[in-house]
């Protein structure tokens, strides 16, 4: 993994946290002030990689484990944020 795709990691961790739920690519390309196309390109890549998994056909993600973009039976609360896990 390279630095920038590692920067797009830690940027969709901390949205994940922030907002409790799944970034899309022009949400982490205003954050790191790139190209949204890039961003999409190292989703892509960190999926090859297993870091991500992505919605079929799309470049939307789906899970960041232990973050998950789609209701599970795994609900995790925290005060007033809740997220949910696999």
């Amino acid at each position: 993994m390279n630095e920038f795709d590692g920067d797009v990691r830690v940027a969709v961790y901390r949205h994940f946290v922030a907002d409790c739920k799944a970034p899309g690519a022009d949400e982490i390309a205003a954050v790191l002030n790139v190209d949204p196309e890039a961003i999409r390109q190292t989703f892509a890549r960190l999926a090859d990689e297993h870091v991500l998994v992505l919605v079929s056909d799309s470049l939307e993600i789906r899970m960041a484990m232990p973050f998950s973009a789609v209701p599970t039976a795994y609900e995790v609360i925290i005060g007033e944020k809740s997220w949910w896990a696999n």
